[in-house]
């Protein structure tokens, strides 16, 4: 059992370091990658002998880097890149969830006020409750919310990838003011040995193939086991993957033990084939 998509409480997730590995060796997985969204203090961590020896299992190193194209939020996950070398080449350039959160909440805010609502966000603590916030408030805005969805986390997602960071929407948040570009992202990993892959393509929704045309030919390859993408478009991304010669990769996209818990996508082991370097 692998999972290569795998957050802590370095970035967004519920569980720390410790608690994932502890997880990960009690539901005996063969391999995991730590793929904190724009930090690498995992690896900085798992240095520590005690703290590697929790997991008997491979580990890959990995990250996510939130990044722009074309004013919209585009995730970059880097994979078997040198992180000593990463976090030396990008230490000014990386963003902190509580910072991104932060800068988010401020200007939606900002957005709300500009179209004559009075709302005050500030109570929320993270950017899923500034979502569930915003969604909470929608039937007191000019315009109307498309969040058609079975659930709410999903609901959530929605509201980001179309309305706060894709341009040209009332609620558009200026992202490029402190993400990179996806191409200086995608430099910045290959720069320190790493392959570059486009994460989860289904979560950006109608903008998909538009993210996918742009930048299949500058990555190494495609997050295709993913939570958001379901067998018709799995099916579609293992299609451009083998006629592109592209890496697959996959994972649960893990933040807390629950109805997504590491292996829950059942990635195919034969993934890590792709690899060479594990810690």
């Amino acid at each position: 059992m692998i999972d290569l998509h795998v957050h802590t409480k370095f970035s967004d997730g519920n569980e720390t370091l410790e608690q994932v590995l502890e997880r990960a060796q009690a539901l005996k997985m063969s391999a995991i990658s730590i793929t904190d969204h724009d930090t690498v203090a995992a690896y900085k961590k798992l240095q520590d002998p005690n703290i590697r020896k929790l997991f008997d299992g491979k580990i890959l190193v990995g990250i996510e880097l939130s990044t722009v194209m074309d004013g919209m939020l585009v995730h970059i996950k880097g994979f078997e890149f040198d992180w000593e070398k990463l976090e030396r080449l990008n230490p000014q350039r990386t963003v902190g969830m509580k910072e991104f959160a932060e800068f988010t909440k401020q200007e939606t805010i900002r957005n709300f006020k500009r179209l004559g609502v009075k709302e005050d966000f500030n109570s929320c603590k993270c950017l899923h409750e500034l979502g569930l916030a915003v969604i909470q408030s929608a039937p007191m805005l000019p315009f109307s919310l498309d969040l058609s969805s079975k659930t709410t986390d999903n609901k959530v997602s929605v509201l980001a990838w179309r309305y706060l960071y894709k341009p040209n929407n009332p609620l558009t948040v200026p992202i490029e003011k402190i993400f990179m570009p996806s191409q200086e992202a995608i430099d910045l990993i290959r720069s320190c040995g790493g392959k570059a892959v486009i994460a989860h393509p289904a979560q950006y929704f109608d903008s998909m193939d538009k993210v996918l045309d742009k930048l299949l030919s500058k990555v190494d390859g495609i997050e295709v086991f993913h939570w958001s993408a379901d067998s018709k478009l799995r099916d579609k991304l293992l299609k451009l993957c083998q006629e592109n010669n592209l890496i697959m990769t996959g994972g649960t996209d893990f933040h807390a033990c629950g109805k997504r818990d590491l292996n829950h996508e059942q990635i195919p082991e034969e993934m890590l084939k792709q690899f060479k370097k594990f810690i």
